[in-house]
């Protein structure tokens, strides 16, 4: 591990963590576009990002990982916030009180807070959770004043071929308040691969494109 770390710090690189395979997915581009649509989420007012798996992997073990869920909170969750908000630092980031921890005081579960105070809107607040006592969920949910954005499985979707979120614009309640106006849209898109085989695609670019053109690091 010292040698790879040398190597990186030698040559300018950075490691790709295998947490972020989901950016390259192209439902994340497509979920992009609609963000970046003027007609829907134009401004994002509130987040909620959880993952939740129960504790039986390294992330309990002393001996080994032993990170609890403070890994996949950074690694995934925190960085789905950060995506979102176009990686505009936070104003504060705030751990709430009360995590759960281990007899050997691994953490088992917390909740976090990250609040952005911008010139351009008004406060926005998102929430990101992670737990290691109950069954697998990897949500995120996005909220503005004209509509909603989410989907249930962002790290890892259940097949290869295709992934789904639903977005919901200009929603109301009815007359008596006995429904909705608008009905969620599920989109449905197609993978022409893998999201880790898309990674690997990525990489191999800028490995190409380094070995052509040389390394030219950002000013």
């Amino acid at each position: 591990m010292d040698r790879m770390l040398e190597a990186r710090e030698s040559n300018s690189v950075q490691f790709m963590d295998p947490s972020s395979t989901w950016l390259y997915h192209s439902r994340t581009t497509t979920m992009k576009q609609k963000l970046l649509d003027s007609k829907c989420l134009r401004h994002i007012y509130h987040m909620y990002s959880t993952m939740t798996t129960l504790a039986s992997d390294i992330r309990i073990n002393q001996d080994m990982d032993a990170l609890g869920p403070i890994a996949e909170m950074v690694w995934i969750y925190l960085g789905a916030v950060l995506w979102v908000q176009k990686y505009k630092l936070p104003s504060s980031i705030i751990a709430l009180p009360g995590p759960t921890k281990s007899l050997n005081g691994i953490l088992l579960s917390r909740t976090s807070s990250i609040h952005y105070n911008q010139p351009e809107w008004t406060s926005a607040n998102c929430w990101f959770h992670y737990s290691l006592f109950s069954s697998t969920s990897m949500d995120l949910e996005i909220t503005d004043t004209e509509g909603l954005l989410c989907l249930q499985d962002l790290m890892i979707p259940p097949k290869e071929t295709s992934a789904t979120f639903a977005v919901t614009l200009g929603a109301k309640l009815t007359e008596l308040h006995l429904g909705w106006t608008v009905k969620p849209e599920k989109v449905v898109v197609d993978c022409k691969m893998p999201q880790e085989a898309l990674m690997v695609e990525e990489f191999a670019s800028l490995v190409e494109g380094i070995k052509r053109r040389g390394c030219h690091l950002p000013a």
